[in-house]
């Protein structure tokens, strides 16, 4: 331990954090049944349903499909699907809260760790987004397990390959693990230290590190040996592509989200404050300082990543949260441990009062509409994955996303369209509106042939569903007509002489991808819609928004 001052005056100190943590989560799971489903959760719930259509291709960052296709064989639709993975995800925050409060206490005693897991629990972005289903929360809990371990096991050789299987793990589940390294420098340090920098702690410092690089290799073969093979699964095009996007000095785009995050959770940020003063006024060995220099590492990031959104908190701040550990004595000394339980505590209660209303109803009915109109996969285009279920054939298009398309590092959606069949744009978000419904002249993020592509080739069925089709005016001329989709129409309104042939309303036509001619002397307007006789839902399609921001 530090000569940190341990001294909590109160005889009741641990009562009150430990009352304090049970609060916070409780009141974190019962949001968790509440609050709109993000657009992440909905792309890493489609990537598990690419993974069961022998669709995936990407082997970095996927791994997590691996581990989540239970999912699947849960009653219920994709939304009771995401609820299910919420509470796995609330599990691994648990299970980081827990890492926390052991690492802190190496360093500042038992009721200053229980604080420092409060802290964290109760830090506004954590309490919002620490039970998303993505990705950070898995990473979190399996990188804080694993730097916990290195601080307090034995290394013996079970113990390596323990810590190494759980890092190496976390690195195939994000690459943005890389940003832990300096935690983890710290932390070795810390140990071979203590050790009295022994050759013997030396080389077992070095087999975690050998060990965690082979168990990643072994996931990673394992992993990508029976993907899909495509130009955009290649690992080093993820590799290049992530680190051109993930890396940038100062990103100024940044900043409301960390002006945000301050804001939400303005005690945590004093506390991170006052944690290099202490280690400049304080005594402590050189080795606990650079571990807790370590610790607080991560926080960097806000200044050269260029991913800090609300749900990177979650990842970020649980070492950082550690290092505070060292002050919690002073303040708990000060102003006593009920006073601080209660004002951690009453955060997460305040951001969830401001919060905007919740869309998960609204994204319930659109789930329910899918359900009820395609019960069997079908290809789509959307921005995120909205209708994990069915097949998405675009990329998430994130600004990542849109990066890659417009270096074309991935198909457009006119090239995609030619080479399988994609009967459904869902329009979930404004690239879509303008690309669908823009008039000449307004912002586009789609190429030229990619807007005609949707334009010509697809008309609005119900809500945000637009199905493969033509509306057909009444006129005296033959009307050529390109279908960019193969397979069933449905005729409605009038009857409609195709290719030489009459179809009545109702009729249901096997028609190819390419050219088609349809007959003039037509006496009034029709339809042609993809689909053996769709009918639309009995209920109405909910109103925007769908989904709500950071």
């Amino acid at each position: 331990m530090t000569s940190a001052d341990r001294r909590v005056p109160a005889r009741d100190a641990a009562f009150w954090p430990w009352a304090a943590l049970i609060a916070v989560a409780l009141f974190t799971l019962a949001t968790l049944f509440q609050r709109s489903i993000n657009w992440d959760e909905y792309w890493f719930l489609s990537q598990v349903h690419e993974l069961d259509q022998q669709r995936l291709s990407r082997p970095l960052q996927t791994v997590h499909t691996r581990l989540f296709g239970w999912l699947l064989a849960l009653p219920g639709n994709e939304i009771a699907a995401l609820m299910a993975g919420r509470l796995f995800m609330f599990g691994c925050l648990l299970v980081a809260a827990i890492a926390v409060a052991g690492l802190a206490r190496r360093f500042a005693g038992r009721e200053a760790a229980l604080f420092a897991a409060l802290a964290y629990l109760s830090t506004g972005f954590v309490f919002q987004h620490g039970y998303s289903f993505r990705i950070d929360p898995l990473a979190t809990a399996l990188l804080m397990t694993s730097l916990w371990a290195l601080t307090v096991c034995r290394l013996t050789p079970l113990a390596i390959a323990g810590i190494g299987l759980v890092t190496g793990l976390a690195g195939m589940v994000t690459i943005k693990t890389v940003l832990y390294a300096p935690a983890f420098a710290g932390i070795a340090w810390l140990r071979w230290n203590e050790a009295g920098r022994s050759r013997a702690a030396a080389l077992r410092l070095g087999a975690v590190a050998l060990a965690s690089l082979a168990w990643f290799a072994a996931i990673y073969l394992y992993h990508a040996h029976d993907l899909a093979r495509t130009r955009e699964g290649a690992a080093g095009t993820v590799l290049r592509t992530a680190f051109d996007h993930m890396f940038a000095l100062f990103p100024a785009d940044q900043w409301p989200m960390i002006r945000k995050g301050i804001a939400t959770a303005p005690l945590q940020f004093l506390l991170i404050l006052a944690v290099p003063v202490w280690l400049l006024r304080h005594r402590a060995s050189p080795a606990e300082k650079i571990a807790l220099l370590g610790l607080l590492g991560p926080l960097a990031a806000l200044f050269y990543y260029q991913n800090t959104a609300a749900y990177f908190f979650t990842f970020m701040l649980a070492p950082v949260m550690v290092s505070t550990a060292i002050v919690l004595p002073t303040v708990l000394t000060r102003y006593g441990a009920r006073n601080l339980a209660v004002l951690l505590s009453i955060a997460p209660v305040m951001v969830w009062l401001f919060e905007p209303p919740s869309t998960l109803p609204a994204q319930r009915t659109i789930a329910a509409a899918a359900n009820e109109l395609f019960p069997r996969p079908i290809g789509y285009f959307d921005k995120m994955g909205m209708l994990p279920r069915l097949a998405k054939e675009n990329t998430f298009m994130t600004n990542w996303g849109v990066e890659l398309y417009q270096r074309r590092e991935v198909p457009g959606l006119a090239e995609t369209m030619a080479r399988t069949p994609v009967p459904l744009v869902l329009e979930n978000d404004p690239i879509f509106t303008s690309a669908l419904r823009g008039k000449p002249g307004d912002p586009q993020v789609y190429r030229p042939e990619d807007i005609a592509a949707l334009r010509g080739g697809y008309v609005n069925f119900w809500g945000p569903f637009w199905l493969a089709g033509r509306d057909v005016p009444a006129g005296a001329e033959p009307l050529p007509i390109e279908l960019p989709v193969p397979g069933p129409y449905t005729v409605s309104g009038a009857p409609l002489v195709i290719d030489g042939v009459r179809h009545g309303p109702g009729a249901v036509v096997e028609l190819a991808r390419g050219s088609h001619l349809i007959a003039g002397d037509r006496a009034a307007a029709a339809r042609l819609v993809w689909g053996n006789r769709l009918r639309q839902p009995d209920f109405a399609p909910p109103p925007q928004p769908w989904f709500v921001g950071f």
